[in-house]
């Protein structure tokens, strides 16, 4: 059913809250079956509940290291440990050393991020945007991002840090080995967030 009438199938899907068991007995066999190739990214400590990223192999492939489950926790301490940040020219120093600093400032915040297991799946893949005609666009490189933010109704400021982490993720990933110009990005998932709050804005 998650496939079906819904006209030319969709190159990507990105799913969340998805049982480990559910993936391993039944919808991995299902998106195979359709033509997809996919990935399960598990949470910290959350008994067997994670992401889902499935591409459709007839149009994209995915290259270097394929698609990889990064812990957010992990993101931001990376950030913090390495104060203002890898660079100066995309605007992510300034913003991350104030960061850094609250972080490390405030203990009850640090433990929060701390104990947050919600995870990111980032991959990038050569999509090939020709139609089934073989006409259109040349292939290109894009990059793919999957996650779920920390759901607590009173903690807009911690999916506000994750999903900081996570854009600052996918832009790192989109740097490496390249030159400008940077690929393009897909990034999904379900935020937690209402729309005007920080984490949607980011």
């Amino acid at each position: 059913e998650l496939l079906e009438g819904h006209g030319r199938p969709p190159d990507v899907l990105c799913l969340q809250e998805v049982d480990g068991r559910l993936y391993d007995d039944y919808l991995r066999h299902v998106l195979e079956g359709s033509g997809y190739g996919s990935a399960y990214g598990q949470k910290a400590g959350m008994g067997r509940e994670g992401c889902v990223t499935a591409w459709r192999r007839e149009v994209l492939q995915p290259t270097g290291g394929g698609l990889e489950t990064v812990q957010i926790r992990k993101l931001l301490a990376d950030m913090c440990s390495k104060g203002a940040g890898r660079r100066d020219d995309d605007g992510w120093d300034d913003a991350a050393a104030p960061i850094s600093n609250m972080v490390r400032d405030v203990p009850a915040l640090s433990e929060v991020l701390r104990e947050c297991g919600q995870i990111v799946q980032l991959g990038t893949f050569r999509w090939d945007r020709r139609g089934d005609d073989g006409v259109g666009d040349d292939p290109i490189e894009v990059v793919l991002a999957n996650t779920h933010l920390y759901f607590h109704p009173d903690a807009s400021h911690v999916r506000a840090l994750q999903a900081f982490a996570v854009c600052r993720g996918i832009d790192g990933l989109r740097d490496v080995g390249r030159t400008r110009p940077k690929p393009p990005f897909i990034f999904c998932g379900d935020l937690n967030a209402r729309i005007g709050s920080g984490a949607s804005d980011l």
